[in-house]
């Protein structure tokens, strides 16, 4: 996203998704790119220099299964 300044770019996170979109008017821009299911929106974290918007995630907690051993009678 050459030539533009990081406030006029807006980036929005759903469940499965993020777009990325530029609010210049001389400059139109919109993208959107599907998430893997374990990426952990709540994480995200936005960098952009030098015309590069970098876009992180963690990945989300796997819930170990919980076992429990059973006693052979």
């Amino acid at each position: 996203m050459p030539g533009l300044n990081k406030d006029k770019i807006k980036v929005e996170v759903y469940e499965n998704k993020v777009e990325v979109k530029s609010d210049d008017p001389q400059r139109k821009y919109r993208k959107i790119v599907e998430l893997p299911p374990e990426a952990d929106i709540e994480s995200a974290r936005c960098a952009y220099n030098n015309g590069i918007l970098e876009i992180t995630f963690n990945r989300k907690e796997q819930a170990k299964a919980k076992g429990k051993t059973i006693k052979i009678e």
